[in-house]
């Protein structure tokens, strides 16, 4: 006579499957919404320290031009 032996995990209810399951997708979605975040930041980091190298830029082509425009006008009256 043989002995039946049950599976190592047994029989799973359809609540455990379902918890699981559940466990498991918000598992990605919070990874995902942690990448999705961490990108947002150093994206916005980066844009920042763009638009701060544009804005120091258009002060030294301002101050550049305005030099130049006195230098002109300097220029005209000698």
């Amino acid at each position: 006579m043989t002995v039946k032996t049950p599976l190592p995990g047994g029989p799973v209810a359809p609540k455990d499957k379902h918890a699981a399951t559940n466990a498991a997708a918000w598992a990605i979605i919070d990874a995902d919404t942690s990448a999705r975040r961490s990108k947002m930041e150093r994206l916005k980091a980066m844009r920042l320290e763009q638009e701060a190298a544009e804005a120091q830029a258009a002060k030294a082509a301002a101050k550049a031009e305005k030099a130049a425009a006195t230098r002109a006008k300097k220029a005209v009256k000698a």
